[in-house]
C-alpha cells in the first residue's frame, strides 16, 4: 500500500474529515463514513498530526487510547437501571455517556481514537456503530463532531493486531512514513528538536526511525524529540559546540535511541569537536586526519561545524574561505549546509559572497525540484 508523508498524510486526512462534516451536515445522508485510520510506526507523528488537524477546524481534541478500553462501556458510558423510561416503541434504559461522547454529542469536537489497533474485540463492536451510524446509546454526534482513528500496523509493533472486516471498511486507511524533511520541518516550527540532531540526521538518514525487536529502544522522532530536549537542558549556552566535554549528550542518546545509535552519533559529533572551524571559514581546506571509511562523516561534520559557527556568530569579511570549501564538497552536503543556516545567515552570504550565495541558491533550487 503506497504510505506518504506527513505533509501529504495531513493534507488527505484533511480532505477527508471535510467530506466528513459536510455528509454529517446533510440529514438525508445515512451513510456518513469518510473517516480516515492513520497507521504507520511507533512514533512517527500520528497524535500530532490528529492535532494539528482539530487546530485547522479550531476544534478540541478528545484522545481516547483504544488499547485502554476494557469493554464497551469504557467508550459508551454506563446504564442508568433506575431510570426506565417509557415510550411508544415500548420501556428503554438511559444511559449516562462518558464525558467525550457526551460533548461531541452536543458540541463540535473531535474523537480521536488512538491505538485502535490495540482495541479489544468486546469493545470493537461499540466503535463499529458509532462509526457506521454516528450514534451512540440512541445519541447522535453532533453534525461537526469529527471522527479520526490511529494505529500501528501489524509488524510494526508486537501489541498491533489485525482489526475485524467490519472495522477495516469503516475507516479510509492512510499510511504514514517517517521522513527527514517532515521531521525537520517539525523542528522548524516548534524549535523542539535540537540543531545537533538534526545536524547527525543529515549525516545518517536512516536513523531518524530504525524500528527494532532486538533492542530495548530504538530511534524515532519521538526518541529524537525526548533526546533533544535532555540535551537543550545541559548544552553550553554560549555555543553548541562548546570547548568542555559533554559526555551526558552520548548517555541521553544511548537512553532514548539505544546503544549502536548513540555510537554513531557520538563518533560522528567527536569529529564535529576537532574541526578548526575559524581556519576552515578562512582557509576554505578541510585538512582532518581520518581513516578513508570516516572521510564522509567528517564531512557532513564540517558542514554542521560551519554552519553552527555562521549561525551564532554571523558571516565575517574574512571568511573567504567560505566560497572554496562549498565548491569542494559534493551537493547533498550543500544541502545539508542550506537546511541547517538559518534564513538570515543564507542572506548574509548572499550578500558577502556572492559566488557562494549562488552555489546555495541553485543547491536549493534543485532541492525545491526533487
Amino acid at each position: 500500500m503506497t504510505a506518504f508523508s506527513f505533509r501529504q498524510t495531513q493534507k488527505l486526512v484533511l480532505f477527508e474529515v471535510a467530506n466528513q462534516q459536510e455528509r454529517a451536515a446533510d440529514p438525508g445522508n445515512h451513510n456518513v463514513l469518510c473517516i480516515p485510520g492513520i497507521f504507520g510506526p511507533v512514533g512517527c507523528g500520528k497524535t500530532a498530526l490528529a492535532q494539528g488537524v482539530a487546530d485547522e477546524f479550531g476544534l478540541p481534541v478528545f484522545n481516547i487510547n483504544c488499547g485502554e478500553t476494557a469493554d464497551a462501556t469504557d467508550i459508551t458510558g454506563f446504564p442508568l437501571p433506575s431510570e426506565v423510561v417509557r415510550s411508544e416503541n415500548g420501556d428503554f434504559v438511559p444511559w449516562t455517556l462518558n464525558h467525550a461522547m457526551h460533548v461531541a454529542c452536543t458540541e463540535p469536537c473531535v474523537l480521536f481514537f488512538d491505538d485502535i489497533d490495540k482495541l479489544p474485540p468486546t469493545t470493537e463492536g461499540a466503535l463499529i456503530g458509532l462509526f457506521g451510524k454516528r450514534e451512540i446509546k440512541g445519541h447522535k454526534l453532533h453534525p461537526k463532531t469529527l471522527l479520526i482513528a490511529a494505529g500501528n500496523r501489524v509488524g510494526d509493533d508486537r501489541l498491533a493486531h489485525q482489526l475485524s472486516e467490519s472495522m477495516r471498511l469503516r475507516l479510509t486507511p492512510i499510511v504514514m512514513t517517517p521522513t527527514l524533511s517532515d521531521f525537520k520541518a517539525y523542528a522548524r516550527s516548534t524549535n523542539k528538536v535540537h540543531p545537533v540532531v538534526l545536524g547527525y540526521l543529515d549525516y545518517q538518514p536512516p536513523h531518524l526511525h530504525a524500528h527494532r525487536e532486538d533492542v530495548l529502544r530504538f530511534p524515532c522522532q519521538r526518541s529524537w524529540t525526548e533526546a533533544s530536549a535532555l540535551m537543550f537542558a545541559t548544552e553550553d549556552q554560549k555555543s553548541l559546540l562548546g570547548n568542555k566535554e559533554n559526555d551526558a549528550w552520548q548517555t541521553i542518546v544511548e537512553l532514548k535511541c539505544g546503544e549502536q545509535i548513540s555510537a554513531d552519533f557520538w563518533a560522528w559529533y567527536s569529529l564535529t569537536r576537532k574541526i578548526d572551524v575559524k581556519k576552515l571559514l578562512t582557509e576554505g581546506d578541510l585538512k582532518m586526519e581520518v581513516e578513508e571509511k570516516d572521510r564522509v562523516m567528517a564531512q557532513y561534520a564540517a558542514v554542521f561545524a560551519v554552519s553552527m559557527e555562521l549561525n551564532n556568530r554571523g558571516v565575517k569579511k574574512d571568511y573567504g574561505g567560505l566560497e572554496m570549501f562549498l565548491g569542494k564538497i559534493a551537493p547533498e552536503l550543500r544541502v545539508a549546509a542550506i537546511t541547517q543556516l538559518q534564513p538570515n545567515v543564507r542572506q548574509q552570504i548572499a550578500k558577502m559572497f556572492p559566488k557562494a550565495g549562488d552555489v546555495l541558491l541553485q543547491d536549493l533550487l534543485r532541492k525545491d525540484d526533487e
